[in-house]
This record gives structure tokens, C-alpha cells and sequence, in this order.
């Protein structure tokens, strides 16, 4: 068989895969579809609600004017941004910790194919605004399209284009919002250069009002149209950054039960497509990494890893996916780094897959190693109680905290390298270095005495660990850097 038939045959092959592929709605649209009747828990009143909100102790009652944007009482080495859905309620909103925050994306302004808002969901939802901004927290609305047609329609068309500006730009400002983040989604690729038109006037209009308005776009993981110029949308005046929508790679209609964000291990996977969107010559720090805090559970044939799926799956929020995996027996996939679990029901086999705490800091440290801006989650409220993927985010991208005693002594910095554990310290001090597993809990003391100034190794426990995530601190206020045990 020649060169030439062989490249048709799998062009052939692949066709069907890839147009499922560009067909499939990823989770955004999805669950925007599935919510559609849903009021927004801010819908009522004509400023988008009146619902105090308890957080931390401190009650804060909207107002008609947003609250300051005050300083962040703990700076992180990196954006944290997070989708906020109408559809979560104010319970889940106090369960935030908004110290492992730095933009919340309200999702989402409803656009139409003539540039006109469909619905605003809610927005700007005083309560939630306030207490973001009073703790440091930028409030971003997000705005949203889905559909070749629709964006087609929008984005051919100028005086559409411009009229769509003119609806965002008046709605975050009436709102107290910070910026804007688009979520355009099946895009054509036909319309590139007019989605960087659009992007580019949007960017001019807002910060003529706005100055440090931040502007950001959603982004597929793979860009099957090529529908997105990252050197372009990322250029000075444009984007801050683009969040790369890491996640979806098996998804509600997948022929074979699968990660939803494998980060190695298959032809597609998220160190490839951050990779790829790299290659165009974007700024690494300009990308962010879309984890998610949701899973896919399928019916499937039978218990193998990978099996056909018998009918659609079902999203699963992570406080749900953790308890099911708690329940059913937790799977780790080597190869692509995630989490997963099978059980019966009715004599049926059912498979779950989703990211936990280990493969989501599996991804922080991808996000670390390539120079990445930070990350974005789908979504803020999808945790339900737990509290490990907040301390995951405070071990891969906290700074690092000076001794607040005396201002003379230099708290040891922590390297782990295997079993053991370096770190030196710049004067004669007590050094206490410990282990603590993801939910705050003391495991292990490492070190506990006076030494003297200098580089210094101790043992770690690891072979005594359970798998998972666990943070390193010394002294209790020193840099804290996290140990990955894995079988």
C-alpha cells in the first residue's frame, strides 16, 4: 500500500472520532443546558438579589455599590481562577476558601447571535461580589456562546460584534466587576481573525473604563477549527491570559469509559495540548490550566479499565465522586495519572473517573514546570465539603512566608528529593519540620531540635504512607512544599 492511501486510510479511520470529538458539548454547555430552568439563587430583584452572605465568621450585606477590591492578605505565586455557575447557591459559597483564590468568573452572561444578552444569570450577585472583594478576590463576569451558527452569526457580523461590547462593557461596569472572561465555544475557524477583532475592541472599551480591567478567554483543549490565534488574543492590550479547558478528553457520549483529564498516557492528553498551545510561541505565563473538580460515571460491559460504555454518562461533582470512590474502592490509573472507580447495580457494570486530590496536584506541578500562569477550575462550588483541593492549591502555589518574630531568623527552605528531605537554614534555630496529610492532619515529625546554621537532610516515612498528597512544613511558617507518594 502506498504512502499516499495509507494517510487516507487513517485520515478515514480518525474521521468519525474527530467529528464526535468537535460535535461534543463540553461540560460548560452541558451543564448550562441542564440548568437551564434553574433560577439563579440571586434572581428576585431587580440589582440581582439581596442575600447576605456568612463567610468566615464575617456576615456581608450586598450593597448597591460594590465593595473596594482590598488588598489580598495572602498572595499566591499564581492565578487562581474559578467559574462560579448561577446555579450554585450561597450554602456553597461560604464553604469557599477564598485565601486559594484570585478571580472568581461568574458564569455567565447568556449571549445571543445578534449581540444582545439573552439572560444575565443573576448578575452581578451583590452578596457574592462583596465578599470576594473584601477579601481580595477579583469578580469576573464570565460571557458565553455556544454553537457554529450562533458564533458565526456574531462574530461576521461588525456592528453585532460591537453591539456585544457594548453589552459586556455595560454590564461589569454597572455590575462593580473586575473584567471579563469569554467562553465562545465550537467556533469556526473561518471566524479568527474576527474573534481577535472582537477581542481587541472589547479589550479597547472596557479598560477605557476600567484601566486594569482583566480580560480572559476560555480555550479548548484541542483547536480543531484553529478558531484561536493565542499569539494574537495574548498580545499587549488583549488578553491577560487564556484558560486552556483541560478536561472533556472522555466525555458524556465517549464510546469507551475513560479520564476526563488524562495527563499522560493517550494520544490525547493535557501535557500534550498545553504543549501544543505553546508551540504557537505564546507566552507560557499567559496560559492557565483548566482542572476539573467533576468527573463522568458511565454504564459500561464489563469492569475493565477502558470499557465501551452501554449507554450516556452522567456528570459527577468531585464531593460526589470522592464519596463513590470511597464507597466503591479507589482505582489509580498509572499511565494517565487519575483517579477511578466501578461497582453493580442491577447486575450492570457502572465506571466513574474524575480528579483527586493527588492527579489534580500531579497537574499543579505540570502548571510549575512548564511556567504556566496558574489555573482555572470548573468549577468553584463542585467541592461540596471537602477541603483537600483548597490545601492542594495552597501547597503548589502559596509564596513563600518569612519568620514574623524577630525579622532576623530565615525559616529553612525545603526541598524533597525522593525519601528525603533538604533544607537549610541561614542561622542557629530551632527547626520543627513536619507531615501533614491533606486534611491538615499531623502524620510524622521530621525534625525537632537545635541546628546550627547550614544545609541539613533528614528521612522521610514514605514507605509507612498511604498513596496520596502531603505537605512538608517547617517550623509552621516557613515555605511548605508538598511529597507525592504514589505505589
Amino acid at each position: 500500500m502506498s504512502m499516499r492511501y495509507r494517510v487516507l486510510l487513517i485520515v478515514l479511520l480518525l474521521a468519525p472520532v474527530l467529528a464526535r470529538a468537535q460535535r461534543a458539548e463540553s461540560i460548560h454547555e452541558l451543564e448550562s443546558r441542564r440548568h437551564s430552568e434553574v433560577g439563579s439563587p440571586n434572581a428576585g430583584r431587580a440589582d440581582g438579589g439581596g442575600e447576605s452572605l456568612e463567610v468566615d465568621g464575617e456576615r456581608t450585606e450586598p450593597s448597591s455599590q460594590a465593595v473596594p477590591l482590598a488588598p489580598r492578605a495572602m498572595p499566591l505565586a499564581k492565578r487562581v481562577f474559578g467559574w462560579v455557575p448561577y446555579w450554585i447557591s450561597s450554602t456553597q459559597w461560604a464553604r469557599f476558601d477564598w485565601s486559594a483564590l484570585t478571580a472568581i468568573g461568574y458564569f455567565s452572561l447568556e449571549a445571543d447571535s445578534t449581540g444582545v444578552a439573552r439572560s444575565v444569570r443573576g448578575w452581578p450577585a451583590p452578596a457574592l461580589r462583596d465578599s470576594a472583594h473584601a477579601r481580595g478576590v477579583k469578580v469576573i463576569l464570565t460571557v458565553t456562546s455556544f454553537g457554529d451558527p450562533s458564533n458565526r452569526a456574531l462574530l461576521s457580523d461588525a456592528a453585532r460584534r460591537t453591539r456585544l461590547v457594548q453589552t459586556i462593557v455595560d454590564s461589569v461596569v454597572g455590575g462593580g466587576g473586575d473584567g471579563v472572561n469569554i467562553d465562545f465555544e465550537v467556533v469556526p475557524g473561518a471566524q479568527r481573525d474576527n474573534l481577535t477583532a472582537f477581542m481587541r475592541e472589547l479589550a479597547t472599551t472596557l479598560r477605557a473604563e476600567i484601566p486594569a480591567a482583566e480580560i480572559s478567554m476560555a480555550i479548548p483543549a484541542v483547536d480543531w477549527s484553529s478558531a484561536f490565534d493565542a499569539v494574537a488574543l495574548t498580545a499587549d492590550g488583549v488578553c491577560d491570559y487564556l484558560i486552556m479547558m483541560g478536561y472533556d478528553y472522555h466525555w458524556r457520549n465517549s464510546p469507551t469509559a475513560g479520564p476526563v483529564a488524562p495527563l499522560a498516557g493517550e494520544n490525547l492528553n493535557v501535557t500534550r495540548s498545553v504543549d501544543t498551545w505553546l508551540a504557537t510561541g505564546m507566552t507560557p505565563s499567559k496560559l492557565l490550566l483548566g482542572v476539573p473538580w467533576y468527573g463522568y460515571e458511565w454504564p459500561t460491559a464489563d469492569q475493565e479499565r477502558g470499557s465501551a460504555v452501554t449507554g450516556e454518562g452522567r456528570a459527577i461533582l468531585y464531593g460526589d465522586a470522592r464519596t463513590s470512590a470511597a464507597t466503591y474502592g479507589r482505582l489509580f490509573d498509572e499511565p494517565t495519572s487519575t483517579p477511578w472507580y466501578r461497582f453493580t447495580r442491577r447486575d450492570a457494570w457502572y465506571q466513574g473517573w474524575y480528579d483527586d486530590s493527588l492527579s489534580l496536584a500531579l497537574k499543579y506541578r505540570l502548571v510549575n514546570d512548564r511556567g504556566l500562569g496558574g489555573i482555572g477550575i470548573w468549577a468553584l462550588g463542585y467541592q461540596g465539603d471537602a477541603v483537600d483541593v483548597w490545601q492542594g492549591i495552597h501547597q503548589a502555589f502559596d509564596l513563600p512566608m518569612a519568620i514574623a518574630d524577630d525579622g532576623a531568623a530565615h525559616a529553612p527552605h525545603l526541598a524533597v528529593d525522593g525519601s528525603s528531605i533538604t533544607f537549610t537554614v541561614a542561622k542557629a534555630m530551632r527547626v520543627r519540620i513536619e507531615l501533614h496529610d491533606v486534611l491538615g492532619r499531623r502524620v510524622a515529625t521530621i525534625v525537632d531540635g537545635d541546628l546550627g546554621a547550614g544545609t541539613h537532610r533528614a528521612s522521610l516515612p514514605t514507605e509507612a504512607l498511604r498513596p496520596g498528597v502531603y505537605l512538608v512544613t517547617a517550623n509552621t511558617f516557613a515555605p511548605a512544599t508538598s511529597l507525592i507518594v504514589r505505589r
